[in-house]
């Protein structure tokens, strides 16, 4: 899966802390999909597709906040 690296990577610049937060989310996102398949009854590959979307919105959020600030890189 892609999403985990993805969302690492919007987190941090250094190549050491996406490794393992892409690891940690990864994990995390198997885990807890897994877990919603099961006692949700939903399919476990969107289930675990959602959960791993969900770790994108903090680093989505951030982008945003540093793209729009005052004296930010935005446009």
């Amino acid at each position: 899966m892609v999403i985990p690296a993805s969302a690492a990577l919007t987190l941090t610049e250094r190549l050491g802390r996406a490794f393992v937060l892409s690891v940690v989310f990864g994990v995390s996102s198997a885990l807890v999909g897994f877990y919603l398949s099961f006692v949700f009854s939903l399919p476990t590959g969107p289930a675990m597709l959602t959960t791993a979307g969900l770790f994108l919105i903090p680093g989505g959020a951030r982008t945003l906040f540093l793209r729009w600030r005052p004296g930010g890189g935005g446009a």
